[in-house]
């Protein structure tokens, strides 16, 4: 069975751009009944990440919060940050970008990702090579 970790992007950028709660209610009903799902989840430091001014964003991260949707991060293993910072290093990523990454739920999503099978599900993409050295 697939596996899939949410990074706080989708929450706000679903928020705020395309699923607004009024405009499209059944995305967040959605996100819902899959919060009630092992397969689906996210990491506390994506709830601590989502800092919302939409009274409706911070009512949804609480319910999803109270259904045990936010993984706590003690669960990841030493080996498991160990591989994503030696992976990050060999990459020639400059330092700023580096510490950026490793500052974010990014670092903690892609650990736990790798140590239990999880696939991101997520809004970024590929910004060019604007964070390696050149």
């Amino acid at each position: 069975m697939s596996k899939y970790l949410i990074d706080t992007n989708i929450f706000i950028e679903s928020a705020y751009r395309f699923y607004a709660f009024d405009i499209c209610p059944g995305f967040w009903e959605f996100l819902k009944k899959c919060s009630q799902r092992d397969s689906i989840k996210s990491i506390s430091k994506v709830y601590d990440e989502m800092t919302p001014n939409d009274s409706n964003l911070q009512d949804f991260k609480e319910q999803l919060k109270n259904k045990k949707f936010f993984l706590p991060i003690e669960s990841i293993s030493l080996e498991s940050y160990a591989k994503v910072s030696k992976t990050l290093q060999t990459m020639q990523y400059t330092p700023l970008a580096i510490k950026n990454f490793s500052n974010g739920a990014d670092y903690f999503l892609v650990a736990l990702a790798y140590q239990e099978s999880y696939t991101i599900v997520t809004h970024e993409a590929k910004s060019g090579n604007n964070a390696k050295i050149q």
